[in-house]
């Protein structure tokens, strides 16, 4: 069997270039992720913005079936 040196020395090459470019496009996409993610998404607004998230009061108790599926409709819950 003849191994050639030159053709596993290109193949060496290309795997430890891929492995490279890999980690930079890994990278880069980690800085622009970083770059574009708000600091604290869970910070409450400032200015004018508003934020609409509030608790929904405790759905009726012993309504009728029609009255819990106007509350599921109305609310999402």
């Amino acid at each position: 069997m003849i191994v050639s040196v030159r053709r596993w020395l290109s193949r060496l090459v290309f795997a430890l270039l891929f492995a490279c470019l890999t980690a930079a496009v890994y990278e880069g996409f980690r800085l622009a992720d970083s770059w574009v993610r708000p600091l604290d998404p869970y910070a409450p607004p400032r200015g004018q913005a508003l934020k609409v998230f509030e608790p929904h009061e405790a759905p009726p108790e012993g309504g009728t079936i029609a009255d819990r599926l106007r509350w599921f409709y109305y609310n999402g819950e």
